[in-house]
């Protein structure tokens, strides 16, 4: 969900037209429901298999990039309104934490996130991630505008494209978004199912529950 926050951005604020200040408060509902699910979700860690709070969260996340993926050249920002409001139900792990590493985490303060820790990331890891999806969204948008470079069709500018209509630009670029909203929520179903196989209860400490003791 993270990584298409940069393209949903320049959807809202260079395609439709808004300024950062309202593009911004587009993304409140989002927000505001990531605020109120994740204390929820730490209390019903206490009680709920953790693989399940993940697997359902991973599910509710692909369930709304699968909403925003029918967007078109005619679509309002409010097309997103309910991807946004499921993705921030789903966007939050509750209050467990691995217990390996506890030491290595460090707060994170991402929009809309429930987590209270992240992973030492080496350098360069993060813009390479970054650069996975800009390179799909850029090659879809190639295909279909031959002839303009692929990092200026992506700006979601179209004043920034010559030669290229405006209802043609609207076309072609809301339909690659939607193409890599679906390609998003594909990642994060499959994610969904994985989380359900491979989670173990026994890797996780909830908070506000006792620790059992090291056996022997």
């Amino acid at each position: 969900m993270f990584a298409m926050f940069l393209y949903i951005t320049l959807y809202i604020q260079n395609t439709l037209g808004f300024s950062p200040q309202q593009t911004g408060l587009r993304f409140l509902p989002l927000t505001v429901v990531s605020f109120f699910v994740a204390p929820a979700a730490g209390r019903v860690s206490r009680t709920v298999p953790v693989r399940a709070l993940f697997g359902l969260g991973m599910a509710l996340v692909g369930t709304g990039l699968l909403l925003m993926s029918n967007i078109d050249a005619s679509s309002k920002w409010t097309a997103l309104l309910p991807g946004f409001i499921l993705a921030g139900a789903g966007d939050r792990d509750g209050e467990s934490e691995p217990r390996a590493g506890r030491g290595r985490r460090r707060p994170t303060a991402a929009l809309g996130d429930g987590q209270r820790h992240q992973l030492d990331v080496p350098p360069g890891r993060d813009r390479d991630r970054d650069r996975r999806p800009r390179a799909v969204f850029q090659g879809i948008l190639t295909n279909k505008i031959p002839n303009v470079p692929g990092e200026v069709l992506a700006t979601g500018n179209p004043n920034l494209v010559r030669g290229v209509p405006h209802h043609a630009y609207l076309v072609a670029y809301s339909d690659a978004l939607s193409t890599l909203f679906l390609i998003a929520a594909i990642i994060a179903f499959v994610a969904a199912v994985l989380s359900l196989a491979l989670t173990r209860q026994s890797d996780f400490i909830v908070q506000g529950a006792p620790e059992a003791a090291p056996a022997g």
